[in-house]
Order: C-alpha cells, then sequence, then structure tokens
C-alpha cells in the first residue's frame, strides 16, 4: 500500500516563508544583544551611584533593544527613585504582560502592589455655577474624569479652568505619597467685553488730546496777554508824552503811536481772551473722568466796540 505524500500548495509556501522571515528579522541581532547587555550593567551602576537619569536612560535604550521583563522591571525600579511612580507602574504591568518566569513576575508583581499603595491622587470639583463649555487641564493635559480620583505622582500639579466669558483660574497643589487631595475649583473673573476695550481706549485718548490743547490755548492766551498788556502801556506812554508836550508837530506823532500801540493792545487783549477762553472750555469739557465737575453746553463770546473788547465764557457745571 503506498502513502502518498501531500505537498503544500505554493501560496500556502510563501506565506510561511515570510511568517519565518518576519520571526528572524524581529529577533536582535548579536550586536544589539552585547550593546543591550552593556547599557544594562552602565545602567545597574548608575542606579547604584545615585545617578537615576543616566541609569533610567540606560534600562530605556536596552529594553529597546533586547526586549526583557528583567530590564522593564529595573526600570520601574529606577523611575520609582526618580518620583515617578506612574511611569514606574506602567512598566512593571508591561513586564508582567510579558509573562516572565516565576521569580521575575513574583518581583514585578510584588513591586507593583507595593507601589499601589504609594501613588497619591487628586479629586477634582466644580462649582456648581460652572457653565458648559467649560474645560479642567492638569499639568496642561486637558482631563474628563471629574470627581473620581485621578492618579499623580507625588509634588506640585497646577489645575486649570477655563470657562466661556471668564478669566482662567489656576489652583496649584501639592501631595504626597499615599495621599489623596480634593480641590474645589472656582470661576474666575468676568472678561470685559471685547467691544467696551477699542471704545475705553478711544475715549482716553480723545480726552487727553482735548486736555493738552486747552492747555496749549490757555498758555498762549496768556502770553499774548502779556504782548497786550506791554502795548497798553506804550499807549499811555505815548499819550502822556503828547499831552506833555508843547510842540503840535510832537503831539501828533506821539498820539498817532499811541493810537497805533492801543489798536495793537486791543486785538491782542481781545485775541488773549479768546484764547483762555476756549481753552478753559477744552479742559473743563474734557471727559477725562479725573475733573470733579466739567462744564455742559459752553458759550463763548467776543465782542469789540470802540472802549476795548471783552471774551467771555459761560454754561453749566
Amino acid at each position: 500500500m503506498k502513502v502518498r505524500m501531500c505537498r503544500p500548495s505554493a501560496p500556502w509556501l510563501a506565506v510561511a516563508l515570510l511568517l519565518r522571515a518576519g520571526v528572524l528579522a524581529a529577533e536582535p541581532s548579536r550586536a544589539e544583544l552585547e550593546r543591550a547587555d552593556t547599557l544594562f550593567a552602565e545602567g545597574k551602576a548608575a542606579m547604584r551611584n545615585g545617578i537615576y537619569d543616566v541609569a533610567c536612560a540606560r534600562f530605556a535604550e536596552s529594553d529597546q533593544l533586547d526586549p526583557a521583563p528583567g530590564t522593564l522591571r529595573n526600570l520601574a525600579e529606577c523611575e520609582e527613585k526618580r518620583g515617578q511612580l506612574l511611569a514606574a507602574r506602567r512598566h512593571l504591568r508591561d513586564a508582567i504582560a510579558r509573562r516572565p518566569k516565576a521569580d521575575i513576575l513574583k518581583l514585578c508583581s510584588d513591586q507593583l502592589e507595593a507601589l499601589e499603595r504609594r501613588i497619591p491622587g487628586l479629586t477634582v470639583r466644580l462649582p456648581e455655577n460652572v457653565v458648559q463649555g467649560s474645560t479642567v487641564t492638569l499639568d496642561g493635559v486637558s482631563i474628563s474624569d471629574l470627581g473620581e480620583r485621578i492618579p499623580v505622582d507625588p509634588g506640585k500639579h497646577i489645575l486649570t479652568l477655563d470657562a466661556p466669558g471668564r478669566a482662567s483660574s489656576k489652583e496649584t497643589v501639592e501631595v504626597k505619597e499615599g495621599d489623596t487631595a480634593r480641590v474645589y475649583l472656582v470661576l474666575g473673573a468676568p472678561e470685559a467685553k471685547q467691544e467696551d476695550g477699542p471704545r475705553r481706549n478711544g475715549q482716553t485718548t480723545g480726552a487727553s488730546s482735548q486736555l493738552m490743547a486747552g492747555y496749549v490755548a490757555v498758555g498762549a492766551g496768556v502770553a499774548v496777554g502779556a504782548a497786550a498788556v506791554y502795548f497798553a502801556y506804550q499807549q499811555k506812554s505815548h499819550w502822556d508824552a503828547a499831552r506833555a508836550s508843547s510842540s503840535a508837530s510832537v503831539k501828533e506823532t506821539e498820539n498817532d503811536k499811541g493810537s497805533q500801540a492801543g489798536t495793537y493792545a486791543l486785538v491782542l487783549g481781545v485775541t488773549s481772551g479768546l484764547a483762555v477762553a476756549t481753552g478753559l472750555a477744552l479742559v473743563l469739557t474734557s471727559p477725562d473722568g479725573s475733573n470733579a465737575a466739567r462744564l455742559k453746553s459752553p458759550r463763548i463770546a467776543v465782542a469789540i466796540d470802540g472802549s476795548g473788547g471783552r471774551a467771555t465764557i459761560g454754561g453749566t457745571w
């Protein structure tokens, strides 16, 4: 009786060869294994010397080259020394998931059980008047499981509450190993409406410009007034000289000079009064809120007649 042998078909043979090639490709090379062993030894030495940042980096690189549960357990132990309890817990769980030998499995399980009791946590509560669309971040990472215990590393943490129409409110909390802190967040101050800002700025700028123009007008009016006083004095001096002189030609000349000086004094005096009145009106009607009283409905009047000129300002306060 002949036994008939079944040969695999070409497609299945190709699949089998590809799978075997993939397995072989996933295995580290001899050089990678040697490098992983060297890194592991360097990590153990650094941890003995208390250089935990270097030790953790060496263990992590070694595990990338040659994944091993024992390497992850050492990495977790190193992270515990640095206070990175959450990372240590994650790596211990990964080590257990790799189904290590019984002795390594027990070490990882015992280490994980002790670590779970040390991990602190936060319980976050929102205010009752929180609005829809509010978000909470823990150390810059958004969280949603509010009201439940959130595992964190020991140390300081920053909670931020952002609510529509409100300024961000921050709360800094420090937790120790094994503790659970309860944090009650509060809403920030209401934000000013965006359209109010430009209007206030425009009012402030306009008020400052009006005040400055008023002060300049008053200053100019005072200067012109001083010139008017000077010409008025010149008018009196020429007229006095005309009265004191017995010469007809001198009288005529002095009277002409006095009249001309009087005209200058009149024009400058009116201009001075008008400038001062305008400046005062600008100052008193400025929208600057620092003024105790502001002039409303100002009235400025200038009158010139044969006896002189005058400027008046009026209104209500």
